[in-house]
């Protein structure tokens, strides 16, 4: 069973670090993965790499993962993989050649089967307006973790104008804000931050 967070988030900002080396993130996916990276790397104080830059379905990912299977090992650990992706494929034009949760199934099972310590958060606000394939998933093990933001945060403020760059994308006060919440919520993003 997918492991959905619930939890209430703790005051905004960055949890304690109890290790004594950063370990490294990966934002990889869509639009939202590159625009979350500055907001990574100060609210962590780790390596923060792009991976999938701009990647708008989940197939072109899929097509990307023998890359990422060689360079990966090499990342300082533990390694965290932030997945903003998916939510395109199920726009009507997309038509991917698999459904979008056989991708990110794909995806995270590749992923996680590189190295042990290498963990993999897939974000979803309702700014991910379209992104239902979540509820499809089979359990993908205890590397995993959905984060679906308006569960966490009910009250999270996605569409307020100081919030947001365009009329789809944030800011970087939007951004400053999803990225606190996952850190705040997620244990396995937490965990990812030092070892």
């Amino acid at each position: 069973m997918k492991r959905l967070l619930l939890l209430l988030p703790l005051l905004l900002g960055v949890s304690e670090c109890h290790g004594t080396q950063p370990g490294t993130f990966v934002s990889m996916g869509h639009s939202y993965a590159v625009g979350s990276i500055p907001s990574l790397e100060r609210q962590t104080g780790c390596t923060v790499v792009a991976a999938a830059k701009g990647a708008r379905l989940s197939a072109a990912v899929v097509n990307l993962l023998p890359a990422y299977e060689l360079v990966f090992p090499g990342y300082p650990g533990p390694v965290t993989v932030v997945l903003q992706i998916g939510n395109r494929d199920e726009l009507p034009y997309a038509q991917p050649p698999h459904s979008v949760e056989e991708n990110v199934t794909e995806i995270v099972t590749r992923l996680t089967a590189i190295r042990p310590d290498l963990n993999v958060v897939l974000l979803r606000t309702r700014g991910d307006c379209w992104m239902t394939f979540q509820d499809r998933l089979p359990d993908l093990g205890p590397q995993f973790e959905y984060a679906d933001l308006d569960e966490i945060e009910p009250a999270f403020e996605w569409f307020p104008a100081e919030h947001m760059a365009d009329d789809c994308h944030p800011n970087g006060l939007g951004y400053s804000k999803r990225i606190s919440t996952m850190l705040n919520t997620s244990a396995l993003a937490r965990d990812g931050m030092c070892w």
